[in-house]
């Protein structure tokens, strides 16, 4: 017998976007944040398939929930996760998931003599919302996006926004770009 899911945490919703994240070969998970365990290190591959780490970040170190990278899209994205969104329309959330964002993306694009990082640094670095879906509709959504739009000051014109919603006991995502509303996939990516 099968348990049935009864709650949809941070957590949860973050590894299961991570297990289909793997099960594609278009994008490589650069740094996962868990409870526990290797929670430190960004990682990247060289020309060579070799893995090896482009950044540590210091315990006291603020770190983002996800970063991912794709060789073929040519992107970086980086990913906040709360449980609900309302975690995540806080003001004092958007402030704070920004200027990591900021401080995270100019601190990897320096990184071009790093053999396994260079040829990312000059790829698009974008910012992604994570959250599992509870009640929220179009509204809650736009006025998210908006906020964080703002605050991010052109360096966006959008936002992929990555929603995991419970359907018959089993975690979906929908993707889509929450300004201009159009769905996508991690195969299919267009930024």
């Amino acid at each position: 017998m099968i348990p049935e899911l009864k709650l949809v945490s941070e957590e949860i919703v973050r590894w299961a976007f991570e297990v289909s994240v793997n099960s594609g070969s278009e994008w490589k998970i650069a740094f996962t944040n868990p409870t526990a365990g290797p929670w430190k290190r960004v990682l990247g591959i060289d020309a060579k398939g070799q893995v090896g780490e482009v950044h540590r970040f210091e315990i006291d170190e603020k770190r983002p929930d996800l970063i991912l990278y794709s060789d073929l899209y040519k992107s970086v994205v980086v990913v906040e996760a709360k449980t609900e969104i309302g975690g995540l329309a806080d003001t004092a959330q958007t402030g704070k998931t920004v200027a990591l964002f900021n401080r995270l993306s100019g601190l990897l694009r320096a990184k071009q003599s790093n053999p396994f990082w260079a040829q990312r640094s000059k790829y698009k670095y974008e910012l992604a919302l994570l959250w599992g879906k509870q009640s929220e509709g179009p509204a809650d959504i736009d006025s998210m996006v908006s906020g964080y739009l703002r605050q991010l000051d052109g360096r966006q014109n959008d936002l992929l926004c990555i929603q995991g919603d419970l359907l018959d006991n089993e975690l979906k995502h929908r993707v889509f770009w929450g300004k201009s509303k159009i769905e996508t996939t991690l195969t299919n990516y267009q930024s």
